[in-house]
């Protein structure tokens, strides 16, 4: 049995989302900002005033973003479009990614390195285990290459304080990799199955964080929690059950990174008119905060990209 985390759950603030992603906090301005992947839309909640708001919208799926080293984003989105978003307007880097898939990608999960160079996850629309896609490498030159091929679901990634590991989580197979890695380089070398989560009350992995100490927070997509792994074994060492169904992903943020922001999700299922909403109750797809700090637990700052941006 695994041990649960004296913690109290707040719900911040619920937009309702299909599904709720890629929780991340901007040092900056000590906001945390999310996606509706879905809907396209990002939005902000700044915890000194308690408001949030929808501060972006678009027709394509938006399946991620990075921060810049300025503060501002890059946009990671549907068919394979990345996009630079200076709070004003929308600077194109690549319309669309040749693949043999065609429309049916989307970018899902993404992850800068200290380096500045950014993993960014390809799956399909609705992603399935029969659906491949591919890892790419977004490099602060402005270069773009598939670096993991095969992969079901791309989904949460991390690095581990050292840096010389990386984990990539592959929701459809249900597997948190762990990747040997050369910050200097971005090179990925060989791989070993971190966590391999079996049992449909589990769940299913999905996004993820790394705490200061090196533990892996994993969300759980269909499983009410997240779950921190030791660094050495992967073991289970405690949870955080939620009153909703589908946990999508995780960061630290706030004074000294010691609270928890957590994503979750309504979901998307295919019905037999085409996609539709899965759990239609409230509060499923809200953003939620824990606070880990009293537990002497912390997180760090999150690397942000340092994508290079068209010049004029």
């Amino acid at each position: 049995m695994v041990p649960q985390l004296d913690v109290q759950i707040e719900m911040l603030c619920d937009y309702e989302c299909l599904v709720g992603e890629g929780p991340t906090w901007h040092d900056d301005e000590q906001c945390a900002y999310w996606v509706d992947i879905y809907q396209g839309a990002l939005y902000r909640y700044d915890p000194a005033s308690g408001s949030h708001a929808e501060v972006f919208r678009s027709d394509l799926y938006l399946g991620g973003f990075t921060i810049q080293r300025d503060g501002t984003f890059i946009f990671f989105m549907q068919d394979g479009t990345i996009m630079h978003w200076d709070g004003h307007e929308l600077t194109p880097l690549f319309h669309r990614i040749a693949t043999p898939h065609g429309a049916d990608i989307r970018f899902n999960d993404v992850s800068a390195d200290p380096a500045g160079r950014v993993f960014c996850g390809l799956t399909a629309l609705m992603p399935a285990a029969d659906k491949r896609r591919s890892l790419y490498r977004l490099d602060p030159d402005g270069s773009l290459r598939a670096v993991v091929d095969g992969l079901g679901c791309s989904n949460g990634i991390g690095f581990t304080p050292s840096h010389d590991a990386m984990y990539l989580t592959d929701s459809a197979d249900g597997v948190i990799w762990k990747y040997a890695y050369d910050v200097a380089t971005g090179h990925l070398g060989s791989r070993e199955a971190f966590v391999t989560v079996t049992g449909q009350d589990e769940g299913v992995p999905d996004g993820m964080t790394v705490d200061a100490a090196g533990y892996v927070w994993s969300a759980r997509w269909g499983g009410h929690k997240l779950v921190r792994h030791h660094p050495d074994t992967g073991q289970a060492v405690a949870e955080i059950r939620f009153p909703v169904e589908r946990v999508s992903s995780v960061t630290f943020g706030g004074p000294d990174h010691a609270h928890l922001y957590v994503t979750t999700a309504r979901g998307m299922v295919d019905g037999p008119d085409g996609p539709v909403v899965a759990d239609p109750t409230p509060p499923a797809g809200a953003l939620y905060r824990v606070d880990v700090g009293h537990l002497g637990i912390r997180g760090v700052a999150e690397p942000r990209s340092n994508s290079r941006l068209p010049s004029g």
